[in-house]
C-alpha cells in the first residue's frame, strides 16, 4: 500500500523559516537585500573612503541603452563589467551583516550591487539616491 503524501500548506517550522531579522531584508527564495539602514552605512562609508575607489567607480555616468538594461535586478554582469567593478573596503563590510560565502558586494558606475558567484545581481541601489 503506498504512504500517503502529506498535505500541502506550510508548517510551523516553514512559517519560523521564513521570518525576518527586524532589521534585515530578503526576497522570497530567503536572499538578503540592502536594508534602508545597509544603504545607509553604505553611502556614509563609500563618501569617507571615495579615493579608495578608481575614478568613476562612484559616480553615475550615463550609461548606453544597452549597458543599462544589464545592470538590474536578475540579469549576469558581462565579463567587460566584472573587471570594472570595485570591492566595498572592509571597513565598509564590516559594519555590514556578515553575507555568505557565495555573496558580494561591490560598486559600480555609481551604483552598489549585491552579486552572487555566478555574477548574477540579486539587488542593487544608486548611492546618489536616498532611498
Amino acid at each position: 500500500m503506498p504512504n500517503k503524501a502529506p498535505e500541502a500548506g506550510p508548517s510551523r517550522d516553514a512559517e519560523r523559516a521564513d521570518e525576518v531579522p527586524p532589521d534585515s531584508a530578503s526576497n522570497a527564495d530567503n536572499t538578503p537585500l540592502f536594508t534602508l539602514r545597509d544603504r545607509r552605512i553604505i553611502r556614509s562609508c563609500v563618501n569617507d573612503h571615495a579615493a579608495d575607489f578608481p575614478a568613476g567607480a562612484t559616480e553615475r555616468p550615463e550609461l548606453p541603452s544597452g549597458s543599462e538594461r544589464q545592470i538590474r535586478r536578475g540579469e549576469t554582469l558581462s565579463a567587460d563589467v566584472q573587471r570594472q567593478v570595485q570591492s566595498l573596503p572592509l571597513a565598509c563590510e564590516e559594519q555590514l551583516p556578515k553575507l555568505s560565502s557565495d555573496l558580494e558586494r561591490v560598486v559600480y558606475s555609481g551604483r552598489v550591487l549585491l552579486i552572487d558567484s555566478h555574477n548574477r545581481i540579486l539587488d542593487m541601489f544608486y548611492l546618489d539616491e536616498s532611498r
